[in-house]
């Protein structure tokens, strides 16, 4: 300090010397903080890590879960429930007059369903249930005119055990094995449904007039049968198969 002072200028006689060495020219050390003020500053370190950590076990568990459902098991692209039906036929050609209440959704064998009077008669042709039924779909309207054979009312019994059918690509096909297990779910249904593989066939087994038929392309149908009966009323929803190849 002395000498950096007689460089400078500071120190010309020696009665200079003891005004330099009185002065106070160091610089004042600075408070340390403490361990409690530095909580902030750790808690801005840890936050960015943990949503990085997090990001990366979400993306980690995505992956894995992707690899899982490629790998192990497949997806059909469309499945439906479907149960075997019965159609009460019109006997005559003439106007329809449903006996069924908008409400209702089953009936027993022999209950009227309707009566078709022929043109020019006044005596009418009661048509029963032949079947304890669910109502299906009704394919004639009340006051309709109906022609012989005409479809009034689609039904399907009570004790029919609904099956799913499954579209699947051809190429997913080969990897399917017979009583292979199935896992679904119906729309409209909070249930998780078991089954197993009971068919596999082609699309182009099938007999289908329909001349777009042959523009489409192939694919397998694969039937699955419900480890549990299903109701019938879920017949003709859209479900969610997934197929386990493990």
């Amino acid at each position: 300090h002395i000498l950096k002072s007689y460089i400078s200028g500071d120190i010309v006689a020696g009665r200079d010397l003891l005004n330099v060495v009185a002065r106070d020219n160091f610089v004042k050390v600075r408070k340390q903080a403490t361990g409690q003020n530095n909580t902030p500053n750790l808690v801005r370190q840890a936050l960015p890590l943990f949503f990085i950590t997090l990001l990366g076990t979400l993306a980690a568990l995505f992956i894995g879960s992707n690899i899982l459902e490629n790998v192990f098991m497949i997806k059909a692209s469309n499945a439906v429930v479907e149960s075997q039906t019965l159609v009460a036929q019109a006997p005559a050609t003439g106007r329809f007059e449903s006996t069924l209440a908008a409400e209702t959704l089953t009936v027993k064998a022999g209950d009227p369903i309707g009566t078709v009077y022929p043109a020019g008669s006044t005596t009418g042709i009661a048509v029963t249930s032949p079947c304890n039924c669910y109502v299906y779909t009704r394919d004639a309207k009340d006051g309709q005119l109906v022609t012989t054979e005409k479809a009034l009312v689609t039904l399907i019994p009570l004790n029919e055990a609904p099956t799913i059918t499954a579209r699947v690509d051809p190429a997913s096909s080969q990897r399917l094995k017979m009583n292979s297990p199935v896992t679904l779910t119906v729309a409209g249904s909070e249930l998780e449904i078991t089954g197993q593989i009971s068919a596999i066939q082609s699309s182009l087994s099938l007999p289908d007039s329909s001349p777009l038929a042959a523009l489409q392309s192939p694919y397998a149908i694969v039937k699955i049968k419900p480890d549990t009966k299903l109701p019938v009323d879920l017949t003709g929803r859209p479900a969610q198969v997934m197929f386990k190849i493990y």
